[in-house]
């Protein structure tokens, strides 16, 4: 019987991808936002995301991997982190989400993945 050898790399995507559900779910109750704040969100997800590959195109090897960059651009950080944090959503540090917990910073998502 053939079994698929478990990497960091594959182990780290399988939790993505429970992460990515969890995520959509919890979203998915939540109210709608205005137009406003959707429009301004969505700015500062794009700016992340430049920010982002400017720094992988300064990793060597250089290059991330987009499917993971438009994941990170479609999450909505702002709806994780406690109300105090929610100006810093889209920096690029992790932010706590409470319980001595944090949400991890983007550009090491990104590059671990």
């Amino acid at each position: 019987m053939y079994r698929r050898r478990l990497t960091p790399r594959t182990t780290i995507r399988g939790a993505l991808t429970i992460a990515a559900f969890s995520v959509a779910a919890l979203i998915a109750d939540l109210p709608a936002a205005n137009a406003a704040d959707t429009a301004h969100y969505a700015a500062e997800r794009a700016r992340l995301i430049a920010e982002i590959r400017g720094y992988g195109a300064l990793d060597l090897p250089a290059g991330l991997d987009e499917s993971v960059l438009q994941a990170i651009g479609r999450v909505e950080r702002h709806r994780f982190v406690p109300p105090g944090a929610v100006r810093d959503a889209y920096a690029n540090h992790p932010l706590p989400i409470g319980h001595g917990q944090t949400i991890s910073q983007p550009y090491v998502v990104a590059k671990m993945t």
